[in-house]
This record gives structure tokens, C-alpha cells and sequence, in this order.
């Protein structure tokens, strides 16, 4: 994987991740709660800026969902929701790829499972597909009282449906 090719004033992290149509995206935070997202492009082997509408986005955390051509993922602010995207490819001029990300939808409704112990910030929580539009959220961790026990929360199964038309290159 190539250097990653951009400069930003405060230090970033990776707060979520999609692979889907041959990249990888990444939804970045920093701590003055600025946030951008960029592509790799697995087969080009290049980085991009993904333009996203600042007044409409919503950073994702963990691992997005990617189900025809919408990604679900858990919106970074709000625990109990999941928020829905389509990326958009078009081609330039020059050849290259202009990513643009779009929010679709808020996906209300997640009710998640409470915890039998609290975590102490030492939790991991992930949307899994189950198939076609089935869903369900689940919640690891552990807490420095029993650190030996990895404790697990899901929720019961749902199910969203959500399509938009896409262009994919």
C-alpha cells in the first residue's frame, strides 16, 4: 500500500471502514471533531479525497456493511443508529475517479442490548449481515474487574430496506 498521500492540521484516526467495488474507504476524526474520508483504490493502488456534503455527513465507526449498493454503518455520535450511504464513482477528464458519498437515510428503530457489566472503554461493537436485509448489532468487551471474561451483547435480528441507483465504473 502506498504512503498515504494527505497532510491535515491535527492528527486523524480511522474511526470506520467500507470495502466495496474494488476500494477501501476510511471515515477519519480528528480531536477538534473535523472528519474527512478518503479511498485506496486496491487495484490502482491510489489514495483519493472522497467529497462528502459537510452539512449532511455523518461520520461511521468499525466496519460498514456493504449490501448491493448501499453501505449501512453505526453513525460515530449516536449508539443506537445506523446510518445509510451510496458512493458515487464518475469519471474525469484526466481519467481519474471523483468520489463523491452521499447520505441516504438515519435507520431509526435499533434498539441495542444492554450491557451486563460496564466495558470502562474496552468495548468493540460491529453491524453484521446476516443476508439479503437482515441485520443484528453486536457488543464485545471486557472491563478491568473481570479482564479474563470477553463479555457479548446482541441484539435481536431486523431488517432495512433501502436501495438507490448507483453508477459504478
Amino acid at each position: 500500500m502506498p504512503k498515504f498521500p494527505f497532510r491535515y492540521p491535527f492528527p486523524r484516526r480511522v474511526t470506520g471502514y467500507a470495502v466495496c467495488y474494488g476500494i477501501i474507504l476510511y471515515t477519519l476524526f480528528d480531536e477538534l471533531k473535523s472528519s474527512n474520508v478518503v479511498a485506496f483504490h486496491v487495484g490502482k493502488e491510489n489514495w483519493n479525497k472522497v467529497e462528502v456534503d459537510t452539512h449532511d455527513y455523518t461520520p461511521f465507526r468499525g466496519r460498514a456493511v456493504v449490501v448491493g449498493e448501499t453501505i449501512y454503518a453505526m453513525n460515530l455520535f449516536e449508539v443506537d443508529e445506523i446510518i445509510a450511504f451510496s458512493l458515487k464513482m464518475n469519471k474525469r477528464d484526466d481519467g481519474s475517479i471523483a468520489y463523491s458519498l452521499i447520505k441516504l437515510c438515519k435507520l431509526d428503530g435499533l434498539k441495542i442490548a444492554s450491557l451486563p457489566c460496564p466495558f470502562e472503554g474496552l468495548e468493540n461493537d460491529y453491524l453484521v449481515h446476516l443476508g439479503n436485509h437482515d441485520f443484528f448489532h453486536v457488543t464485545t468487551g471486557n472491563n478491568f474487574e473481570f479482564y479474563k471474561v470477553q463479555h457479548l451483547c446482541a441484539s435481536p435480528r431486523f431488517k432495512y430496506l433501502f436501495e438507490k441507483t448507483k453508477d459504478i465504473l
